[in-house]
């Protein structure tokens, strides 16, 4: 198992919580919250591609365009906030 070095987290646009981490090499895993018959879970990293990361927005409500202070990573229409954890256990 490897550790991550960026780890982001946020929720889908069902509420599930979703989590995607880079490996230090540079691949990304991803992994959602899924219900059991033992409760919500984790289900195990998979392996997903690259993801975006925005610069610019829209205001909803004037239309104005703004730049965000660092580039953000969405899951859907949802912002993923970045955690400042590097303790994944990310697969090899």
């Amino acid at each position: 198992m490897a550790k991550s070095i960026q780890f982001f987290s946020g929720a889908d646009s069902l509420g599930r919580s979703v989590q995607t981490a880079q490996r230090m090499d540079g691949v990304w895993f991803s992994r959602y919250e899924k219900d059991s018959s033992y409760g919500l879970k984790l289900v195990k990293w998979y392996e997903s591609g690259e993801p975006t990361f925005e610069t610019h927005g829209k205001n909803e409500y004037s239309g104005e365009s703004f730049e965000y202070k660092e580039p953000q990573m969405f899951w859907g229409f949802n912002k993923m906030e970045k955690v400042d954890y590097t303790g994944a256990r990310l697969p090899n």
